[in-house]
């Protein structure tokens, strides 16, 4: 189970950025994230994977090396840290889109590790 946040960000041409937080975790997002998620991933993430944006012929992007950041560790009000990798999804492409699950990558790691 998850909490949703539906960020007031809008930029012309995106949708608003959603914000998915699994029971046990909440106290661990900042509220820099929850306020401006796409900032926060911009100017705090680290990138995961080198390299450039590619396109495809129709000048769509294939490859987006910078829709993977590392983030900063996360602090709960306990003293506990989570590590945290963010990725940008576009829920209207691929299996994201067809499923409508943002979270289709996660589950399919989950039930490998199973």
């Amino acid at each position: 189970m998850t909490e949703r946040l539906r960020t007031d960000i809008n930029i012309e041409g995106e949708p608003k950025p959603e914000i998915d937080i699994e029971i046990g975790y909440e106290n661990f997002v900042p509220e820099e994230f929850r306020q401006n998620p796409l900032d926060y991933f911009e100017t705090k993430g680290k990138n995961v994977k080198q390299g450039e944006i590619e396109l495809d012929e129709e000048g769509k992007v294939r490859e987006d090396p910078k829709a993977v950041k590392e983030l900063p560790e996360w602090t709960d009000g306990t003293g506990k840290t989570l590590k945290t990798i963010a990725k940008k999804v576009n829920t209207k492409k691929g299996k994201v889109g067809e499923l409508g699950d943002p979270f289709y990558e996660y589950k399919i790691i989950q039930a490998v590790r199973q």
